[in-house]
């Protein structure tokens, strides 16, 4: 890692949470390739030897891809634990890479919407983030669709002729790639709460719903990881991604129900008023501390404002923009990482000038409705 190098990093959030702001449910898919080196034992048996060879040849053919950047390089055992949770917060290196140190890298490009890792749970893992709704999982098939195949002309890949690309996990082994989809679901998590949204999702489609943040939290915000598993090989991953199409957009269908019961159904319509007029409240006297009330904040507010019931003094582009930056310059790493505040304290004392700055200078949220008083 060259000096400077994580600072410049960190100056800019990742390429999806540019998204966070917008009125869409699904705000982007992000697929992934998994790939093996053959000849080589995966990780978790290897040594850090067979390692640091699978890197030395890795490594070379990441740096000559066509059209990609990489604007941030490091091995791991360069990161100090700060710097390591920051990544990890903003989903830029796993659980599994945070572990690691020696013969294990990671790259980001210079847009933050592409990461690399090398020696993760697999030996070679890329994702690459693509906004949009529907057309998102079509781009994002097509094109790790043909880098997987660009890869596997550049490497020696781990591939069976009938079971298909390997795995460390037997049951990943098939195309070598796979999904996520970003969600916000902000009206299913007022109507139904962290606990049934997540069984209603999980009930839906056999994926796998986590929140977005680490330990949880985004549930409050109702953002969404929603993770498949890999795609079977040959003429089976046609009619998955089938099903994947039709399980996302009954997800999108559900939310936008939800929004409009919030709207159209009076004794939710006025519950959700009373959420929406309560936030005003609590922000402006600086009652929103914590982290996950942070996020259970700024996610009302922004529904309101989306379904007509707040006004902005700003332009929707603006006001997008601001509620896309809140999400990750509230978090508790980003916090302590930036503004070097390290106590809890000095955290929700931030969160708290942030919010009230946020709501009643720059958007200057107001209602739109007058409450009726029972």
């Amino acid at each position: 890692m060259k000096k400077g190098d994580f600072q410049r990093l960190a100056v800019n959030p990742p390429a999806y949470a540019n998204y966070f702001g917008q009125p869409r449910v699904l705000l982007g898919t992000l697929g992934i390739v998994e790939l093996n080196i053959n000849g080589f034992p995966f990780p978790g048996w290897s040594t850090v030897e067979k390692s640091r060879q699978v890197a030395h040849i890795i490594l070379p053919v990441l740096n000559k891809l066509k059209g990609v950047n990489w604007s941030f390089q490091s091995e791991m055992s360069e990161l100090d634990s700060i710097q390591r949770r920051f990544l990890l917060e903003r989903m830029q290196i796993t659980y599994a890479m945070a572990a690691r140190n020696e013969a294990c890298h990671v790259l980001i490009n210079d847009k933050q919407d592409m990461e690399a890792y090398v020696n993760d749970e697999e030996e070679l893992l890329i994702l690459r983030f693509f906004p949009g709704e529907e057309d998102s999982i079509s781009r994002a098939e097509d094109t790790c669709r043909k880098l997987r195949d660009e890869l596997t002309e550049l490497l020696p890949v781990a591939r069976h002729p009938k079971f298909g690309y390997l795995s460390a996990c037997p049951e990943k082994t098939g195309s070598g790639l796979w999904y996520s989809f970003l969600l916000h679901t902000p009206a299913m998590q007022i109507l139904n709460g962290n606990r049934q949204l997540q069984t209603e999702l999980e009930q839906l489609v056999p994926m796998d719903p986590q929140p977005l943040f680490p330990r949880g939290n985004g549930a409050h915000a109702g953002l969404y990881w929603l993770h498949t598993y890999t795609i079977s090989f040959g003429k089976a991953a046609r009619r998955t991604m089938e099903k994947l199409h039709i399980a996302v957009n009954d997800i999108i269908a559900l939310e936008r129900r939800a929004r409009t019961r919030l709207l159209m159904e009076p004794k939710k319509r006025q519950k959700f008023l009373a959420l929406l007029e309560k936030m005003l409240v609590k922000t402006e006297r600086g009652e929103v501390k914590t982290f996950n009330a942070s996020l259970e904040a700024l996610s009302a507010l922004q529904l309101g404002h989306e379904l007509g019931l707040l006004r902005a003094r700003r332009s929707k582009a603006s006001t997008t923009k601001l509620f896309s930056a809140a999400y990750f310059d509230i978090a508790p790493t980003s916090l302590a990482l930036k503004q070097k505040l390290l106590s809890p304290r000095r955290r929700h004392e931030a969160r708290i000038d942030y919010l009230r700055k946020l709501v009643h200078e720059k958007l200057e949220l107001q209602p739109t409705f007058r409450q009726q008083k029972s």
